[in-house]
């Protein structure tokens, strides 16, 4: 494995070369993707992201006018957990060059199985790579949290020499998430039942997620960066302040 881990800086060298001067569209599945028809303009961007088994949400036609079909890259936690990235396995990986993770090498979210396959492992085939230490580490200190993989993809991606950055459908569970994403856990859009497994409203700490501080921070790079491009529900709620808090957010005024 310590050959295999060698070459995971050649593979972000290939992965900043890949998004050299290209126009990236981060692709989340919050529910909040679903109020807009921007499908071809998600995939009209020179590379198409998605989060952990988002890419799944690809397989379903109804969605695609929405979410666009193209998969270029694919930010997961690498750990298989059903409940998190998922088993990759069983996922959509069509098209999918990289496979990166938000979460710094050392956490090992990773399981094993990416460096050993029958065949052509995991990790040599998708070209798979890690989030920056210091990025990652910094954003924790920052945010006094565990970053959620859309926020980790976000911060990955703005370490890089990209034109810019189109983020839809990563809202940090200001609208939940859409119907159909992580049938498991049986939220489906239903914020009252998401806050019952909301790591925050139990534990203030950064080995666990907190929405509310990412999403503050995210204000904050908005406002030092402009490559970042957003869409019309995102546009929204950064300039209303009810959507700072989840205790606030105005759940019937979603649209």
């Amino acid at each position: 494995m310590s050959k295999l881990l060698a070459l995971e800086k050649e593979h972000t060298k290939e992965y900043q070369s890949f998004l050299e001067g290209k126009s990236v569209a981060i692709v989340g599945p919050a529910s909040s993707v679903m109020f807009e028809e921007n499908g071809d303009f998600i995939d009209s961007h020179d590379v198409v992201i998605r989060i952990n088994k988002g890419v799944e949400l690809t397989r379903k036609q109804d969605k695609l006018t929405f979410i666009g079909e193209k998969t270029d890259v694919l930010y997961n936690s690498l750990d298989f957990d059903p409940l998190s990235g998922g088993d990759l396995d069983n996922l959509n990986l069509e098209g999918v060059k990289y496979i990166c993770c938000p979460y710094a090498i050392k956490e090992r979210t990773f399981k094993d199985k990416i460096f050993y396959n029958d065949d052509e492992s995991y990790f040599e085939k998708y070209n798979i790579r890690f989030i920056n230490d210091d990025t990652y580490y910094f954003s924790i200190e920052r945010t006094n949290s565990r970053l959620n993989s859309g926020f980790g993809a976000i911060l990955d991606i703005l370490d890089m020499p990209i034109k810019n950055i189109y983020v839809t459908g990563v809202d940090f569970y200001r609208s939940v998430y859409q119907d159909g994403y992580n049938i498991q856990r049986n939220w489906g859009t239903s914020h009252e039942k998401i806050e019952n497994d909301l790591e925050f409203k139990i534990f203030d700490d950064d080995s666990h997620h907190n929405p509310d501080r990412q999403f503050k921070y995210f204000k904050e790079l908005i406002q030092n960066d402009n490559r970042i491009r957003l869409d019309e529900f995102m546009k929204k709620i950064i300039c209303d302040e009810r959507y700072d808090n989840w205790e606030t957010i105005p759940r019937d005024h979603l649209r």
